[in-house]
């Protein structure tokens, strides 16, 4: 057995090796962080492992020529207005907010470049500018750095362009022959990428794993443009359809839509309860409601989709680099020779606690992504109720805000969730690393249990006794044995009173380990929800200063406000009903006129006349609405913006005349208007 003193000194051996290793680990750690966001950039644009081509290097090139495509396309579009020559840019409305089938062309799109956004993300696309020219190191470097990344950001997106320009112009015979020669120079650019990565000796195959799912969206855009640019060609010559497309661009309101409002006009139906329904689709159905016609705009589905193809290729790299990690360890070892310590084991052990703590982090943000999904279907379905309960009642952001935080949330989510990754994949390794420590060397976890085993003890023998106390002692008893709780009256209560002062003082003592616990436990769950912007990790009052939250809320307003089914289907039956009206319009003119010379004179000379003769209608129906419902005169905006004796004259006029007409006709209802 061994003496007091002796015990105390071996711990205290063991408790200054486990701080030493942890500084070693901090050391380390940030060094092979950096390293393994350098590999990202290196994956796509190394000259050591991959030297024929890369597709960093290629967006400089494929500059010259997305200008030239956009340029065109540009200049086929027509201007709305002539007095607005700013319409005529941006040259094709790439709508985010459509719900429509284009959107998963617009995530494919996006999806392909997430390997250039990994690079913005960690700063590092703009390094391949230094071959141009370098920055002085003055004063100005910090901002030349900032600009840069600015330009990189602006590059990238103007690389991309072309490919959803060249699929939403309305001039698709142009269009999709352009597109498809520049997916296929972008496929071919990622195949020669990959094949000098193969055939050198040196290649690592992380940087396939990470590249590849960028090459087959490459792949899928090709085959996309190739299928619509033949069926556009075969459609052409075969039914002699002109180079302008217009069918789709007269349509606001998609199948979906129409589905929605029929389901509101029907009688409801709960979602789930079909008892032949396999069990898997109906828990689907009961946390996702994937029947009810509400869908993902091409913001979200962009957003899902780029953040989880950067979260793979985050955690490809972040795992696979804990052998460098392991490696770079060894080669800075300093393990104390006063007693037996087994370095090896100990790094290996650190090593196992990094892969899975990485898979641990991945599996867990995956799981993220689908509630950040199930939670926009169950926000949006509630804000088309007008239901906004769930939202903090301070939260009344203006139309700007609004904009710029819809403008703001695809970007910010996928930052959230990387940053997320990495801070939960560090918390989950200090944990299981700690935990391997405790188990592997028992006298660290007796010394921790001499400093902190007292007052962790003494507290949780106080809190037991106060909760004894307050379950058998100071609760009455149930009035009925059926009910579900005991009545809140206090038993006891000379006892409870006395009880209550002497654990007062004992309670302020204590208060400073379960206010420490509550900041722990604080940043645990944030840092643990860091990525879930689409609830808040503040708390209540204060939900304002969570920038990620505003970003989400003010994100599906803005889409709820443009996209609303019932908008949508209401409008789409105004302009079909206005397109009848004008072929109506021309079957009469061209069935009544003989000279097909004068067609169009007769036309113009109808639509004046038909015009004419609804205005007069129009004004006619506005003057009887007035005379009967007096009180509506106040809503017009003549009347708002008259003078206001003006509007007092108007008042007497519509008075007089009012009591005129009820008189001759002895209508009450007119008599109560006059007198409201």
């Amino acid at each position: 057995m061994f003496t007091w003193v002796h015990v105390d000194v071996s711990q205290t051996k063991e408790v200054k090796y486990f701080y030493q290793l942890r500084s070693l680990v901090r050391q380390t750690q940030s060094e092979a962080n950096m390293a393994a966001l350098a590999n990202i950039s290196n994956s796509t644009n190394s000259t050591a492992s991959c030297p024929a081509i890369d597709t960093v290097s290629f967006t400089d090139y494929a500059v010259f020529v997305a200008i030239p495509i956009l340029l065109l396309l540009s200049f086929l579009e027509r201007r709305g207005a002539r007095e607005r020559p700013c319409r005529r840019f941006p040259l094709v409305d790439v709508n985010l907010l459509d719900t429509g089938p284009s959107r998963w062309t617009y995530a494919v799109t996006l999806g392909a470049s997430f390997p250039l956004c990994l690079l913005l993300f960690i700063h590092s696309f703009g390094r391949h500018f230094d071959e141009w020219f370098t920055l002085p190191d003055d004063g100005s470097k910090p901002w030349l750095q900032k600009l840069i990344a600015l330009a990189s950001a602006l590059q990238v997106g103007l690389v991309y362009f072309p490919f959803l320009a060249c699929l939403k112009t309305r001039y698709k015979t142009v269009g999709l022959p352009l597109g498809l020669c520049y997916s296929m120079a972008w496929f071919v650019v990622c195949v020669l990428q990959h094949m000098g990565c193969l055939n050198n000796p040196s290649f690592d195959s992380k940087y396939l794993e990470v590249s590849m799912p960028s090459a087959i969206f490459h792949f899928i855009l090709v085959v996309q443009f190739a299928r619509l640019t033949v069926r556009r060609y075969w459609s052409w010559i075969k039914g002699g359809r002109g180079l302008v497309d217009e069918d789709d661009f007269g349509k606001v309101a998609q199948d979906h839509d129409f589905r929605y409002v029929r389901r509101l006009l029907g009688k409801p139906q709960t979602p789930g309860t079909d008892p032949a329904m396999p069990w898997y689709r109906r828990y689907y159905r009961k946390y996702t409601r994937a029947d009810d016609d509400v869908r993902f705009s091409a913001q979200m589905t962009i957003t899902m989709v780029v953040s989880f193809l950067c979260l793979f290729s985050l955690a490809v790299l972040f795992i696979r680099q804990s052998v460098v990690f392991h490696q770079h360890l060894l080669r800075q070892q300093h393990a104390p020779t006063y007693f037996n310590i087994d370095i090896d084991a100990d790094l290996y052990a650190l090593e196992v606690c990094w892969v899975v703590s990485g898979l641990t982090a991945f599996v867990i943000h995956v799981v993220y992504i689908f509630c950040i999904m199930v939670n926009y279907r169950k926000h949006t379905r509630a804000l088309y109720r007008g239901d906004r309960s769930w939202m903090p009642s301070s939260f009344r952001p203006s139309t700007a805000t609004s904009i710029l935080s819809a403008t703001k949330y695809p970007g910010t989510q996928i930052a959230f969730i990387l940053w997320g990754f990495f801070i939960q994949t560090l918390t989950f390794l200090f944990i299981s690393f700690a935990l391997y420590l405790l188990v592997a060397y028992p006298q660290i976890m007796v010394a921790l249990l001499q400093y902190a085993g007292p007052p962790i003890g003494v507290t949780a023998a106080a809190l037991a006794v106060q909760v004894l106390l307050s379950a058998l002692v100071f609760s009455q008893p149930k009035i009925h044995p059926t009910d579900a709780d005991r009545p809140l009256a206090i038993d006891n209560r000379k006892f409870y009173y006395v009880t209550s002062y002497f654990l007062f003082f004992y309670n302020v003592m204590m208060g400073l380990l379960t206010s420490l616990l509550r900041v722990l436990l604080g940043g645990f769950l944030g840092g643990m929800m860091q990525a879930r912007i689409d609830r808040t990790v503040i708390m209540s009052g204060w939900e304002n200063w969570d920038l990620g939250y505003k970003s989400y809320l003010g994100m599906l307003q803005v889409e709820v406000c443009h996209k609303h089914p019932v908008l949508l289907v209401f409008c789409q039956r105004l302009l079909n009903a206005a397109k009848r009206n004008r072929d109506h319009l021309w079957a009469e003119v061209v069935t009544s006129r003989d000279d097909a010379q004068l067609r169009p004179v007769h036309i113009d000379m109808s639509e004046c006349d038909d015009l004419a003769s609804r205005l007069a209608k129009r004004r006619w129906l506005v003057l009887y609405t007035v005379l009967r419902n007096p009180t509506v005169v106040g809503t017009r905006k003549s009347v708002i913006r008259m003078e206001e004796s003006d509007r007092d004259r108007m008042h007497k006029f519509l008075a007089k005349t009012t009591a005129l007409a009820a008189m001759k006709t002895s209508d009450p209802r007119m008599n109560e208007e006059l007198v409201t």
